[in-house]
């Protein structure tokens, strides 16, 4: 029997998420029989607070906005790549809060004709690309890195960013 799911990636950790994964209930189905993709990224703008609150230069949550951004870059990113993204509305993402406590931003996108790379390859663009536009409205110049790190590393790295703030996020609990 042929396999006609697509690869699924998480990159999850307790400041930001970005899931892909396919799904054959929701979408066009393409020649090759496989389903669209469901992209799900997420911001824990608590986390981020010690970085965000009250210095920087956007007049919303650069987490927040920085999600958003992306996720426009997101969509050139596919399309640039063949693959088709579309709106959806929906509940897909609902469940990856790692930190339950906190409040998170999401975003969902569906993806169409996407090769078996491109899961691995948009979540890695989805989370550079946006701490390329977060960090800098946060007055934090350091240059993201150019390879994804595992989400374990990267998460001890922004822990240090918000260490360095002179800010825990334990006070905006």
């Amino acid at each position: 029997m042929i396999n006609l799911l697509k690869p699924s990636y998480e990159y999850i950790n307790d400041f930001l998420f970005c899931v892909v994964k396919s799904d054959e209930s929701r979408g066009a189905v393409d020649l090759r029989g496989a389903g669209a993709l469901v992209y799900c990224s997420g911001v824990n703008t608590t986390r981020f607070l010690p970085l965000t609150a009250k210095k920087h230069r956007m007049a919303q949550n650069p987490a927040f906005r920085g999600l958003q951004s992306s996720n426009l870059e997101v969509r050139s990113f596919a399309i640039d790549r063949g693959v088709t993204p579309r709106s959806a509305q929906g509940d897909d993402c609902a469940l990856l809060n790692p930190r339950q406590e906190d409040t998170w931003y999401k975003e969902l996108i569906l993806f169409d004709n996407a090769p078996d790379s491109f899961a691995a390859e948009v979540a890695a663009f989805c989370v550079l690309n946006f701490l390329g536009i977060m960090l800098p409205c946060c007055h934090i110049y350091d240059a993201p890195p150019k390879e994804l790190p595992d989400a374990a590393r990267l998460q001890a790295y922004l822990e240090s960013l918000c260490a360095g703030a002179g800010l825990s996020f334990e006070k905006f609990s």
